[in-house]
C-alpha cells in the first residue's frame, strides 16, 4: 500500500488553530479558485444554531489577502477546524479520505497544546496572584 505524504499547514494563530485555503487547495491538489468558489458556496447555505448561539459563516471562515509575487492581491480565507470539514465534506474519492484523516489529527494535536498552553497560563496566574496575597500578608 502506497503511503500518501501530504504538507499538513495547520497552525495556531492567536490561540486559535487553523488552516489557510491556499495550504488546503495544496494537500488535496485542487485549484485555489475551485477552492474559494467552494467556500463562497458555503457561505449563502444558512448555518443553524448551536445551543443559545447562531452560528455565522464568520464562526469558521476569515477572509483574508495576500500580495503574489506578480503584485496581484489574492484572496484567500483562514478556517478552523469546523470551516475545515463543512469545506472537505464536498471532497471525495479514494485517496481523499487520509489527507481528511490526517488533517483532523494535526488539528487534533494543535487544540491539545493550545488547552495545555491555557491550563499553564492559568496555573501562573494563579500562583502569581498567590504570591501577592503573600506579599500583602
Amino acid at each position: 500500500m502506497n503511503k500518501i505524504t501530504v504538507s499538513l499547514d495547520v497552525i495556531i494563530k492567536n490561540k486559535n488553530v487553523i488552516v489557510s485555503s491556499l495550504n488546503v487547495a495544496k494537500a488535496f491538489n485542487r485549484r485555489h479558485t475551485h477552492i474559494l468558489r467552494s467556500i463562497e458556496d458555503i457561505k449563502f447555505v444558512p448555518l443553524k444554531s448551536q445551543g443559545n448561539k447562531q452560528v455565522t459563516f464568520t464562526d469558521y471562515f476569515k477572509e483574508s489577502e495576500y500580495i503574489a509575487e506578480n503584485g496581484r492581491l489574492v484572496k484567500f480565507f483562514e478556517m478552523n477546524r469546523n470551516g475545515f470539514m463543512l469545506l472537505a465534506n464536498s471532497f471525495n474519492g479514494k485517496r481523499i479520505l487520509p489527507i481528511k484523516l490526517a488533517f483532523i489529527e494535526r488539528f487534533d494535536e494543535l487544540e491539545h497544546i493550545t488547552i495545555e498552553q491555557s491550563k499553564e497560563t492559568e496555573k501562573r496566574k494563579n500562583l502569581n496572584q498567590a504570591i501577592l496575597l503573600l506579599k500583602i500578608f
